[in-house]
């Protein structure tokens, strides 16, 4: 049984891609942040019972990945009423 701050390398790494990912969608844009946020979301999903970082990471992962989605969406939207 691991102890309580034993962390997971999969955990560990969807909390990087989590943090990473939404510090990049401001800073780098969409298309580099919505893949790590997807990553972190799938790492952390696998993980999420091991380890609290792997929650963590999926939850930031979901955070970039909505708000890219959101973005997306209005500035399609925009560019049809403005055309």
């Amino acid at each position: 049984m691991k102890g309580p701050n034993t962390h997971t390398y999969y955990g560990t790494l969807s909390l990087i891609f989590g943090i990473v990912g939404l510090i990049s969608y401001f800073l780098l844009g969409l298309f580099f942040s919505m893949p790590l946020g997807v990553l972190a979301v799938i790492i952390g999903f696998r993980e999420r019972k091991a380890d609290v970082y792997a929650n963590y990471g999926c939850i930031l992962g979901s955070i970039t990945v909505i708000i890219g989605v959101v973005v997306f969406i209005t500035a399609t939207a925009y560019e049809g009423i403005i055309v």
